[in-house]
């Protein structure tokens, strides 16, 4: 039994042992395959991920020796000459088949759908259950401990999907009354994120629904200066609604929108 965690740094259990991915390259080389979601990836496709710039002459060598050092690690008891079942040549490329692991970034996806699920037929408990389930299997960045891939578009995509899902998930559980839960949250979205006008307006409303007004007009003040400042634009529609709430001293109200998927 395989347990992949991706969802931070990249890290592999075998029968609940940890187990060592080796170095940097042999670890990329792994978060590609797992964020390839079980489809082969071409030796071409590896090596542009790998070397971006140039590729080394001995690159596809280097290629089979991470293949062949993952192997040992994922199947220690595997006869020396039998195919891969967790990690198989597939045309000139490889893939990850192993069919008794659980892969986090596969469990999260399956959250985030169950919770949308949820949310089409009004079950708002549903949702926030599930939404708390996808958020508690991330650890940090994708691949954290992998720089090299920080810009490929699988782990970007996962970027933006988690983003979404906690500004939904911040979004319900203020409408719940239960901001206080969340502001940690949506106070680190903003703060990475400071021109982010959405971030900010739910912010807003989390610090007004928690009843920390002054924390919510000081975040109002200090995006509206950095707006005018960095980018010579007033506030949109929505940061400016919160910022009207806040001073008519009513309480936020539920964001109704379809949910995606």
């Amino acid at each position: 039994m395989l347990d992949v965690q991706i969802l931070g740094r990249t890290r592999v259990w075998r029968d609940g042992t940890e187990a060592d991915l080796g170095p940097p390259g042999q670890r990329a080389l792994f978060g590609l395959l797992i964020l390839a979601g079980g489809q082969p990836l071409t030796r071409q496709a590896m090596v542009e991920a790998l070397w971006p710039v140039e590729a080394p002459r001995a690159a596809a060598n280097i290629l089979q020796t991470y293949a062949k050092r993952l192997r040992r690690c994922l199947e220690p008891g595997r006869l020396p000459r039998a195919r891969s079942a967790a990690l198989p040549a597939v045309a000139d490329g490889y893939a990850f088949a192993a069919e008794d692991a659980t892969v986090d970034v596969l469990r999260f996806r399956q959250s985030v759908r169950a919770a949308r699920r949820a949310e089409r037929i009004d079950d708002t408990t549903g949702a926030l259950a599930a939404y708390g389930l996808a958020l508690a299997l991330w650890h940090g960045p994708p691949l954290a401990d992998v720089p090299l891939l920080a810009a490929h578009p699988g782990v970007t995509a996962l970027v933006v999907e988690h983003r979404q899902v906690v500004a939904r998930y911040g979004e319900l559980m203020t409408a719940a009354g239960r901001s206080t839960e969340v502001l940690a949250m949506l106070a680190e979205d903003a703060m990475r994120h400071p021109l982010d006008e959405a971030a900010q307006a739910r912010l807003v409303r989390a610090c007004h629904a928690a009843g920390q007004r002054a924390r919510a007009f000081e975040v109002y003040r200090a995006t509206r200066l950095r707006l005018a400042e960095e980018l010579g634009v007033d506030p949109a529609p929505d940061l400016v609604s919160a910022y009207r709430e806040l001073l008519s001293g009513h309480r936020p109200v539920p964001v109704q929108r379809s949910p995606e998927g």
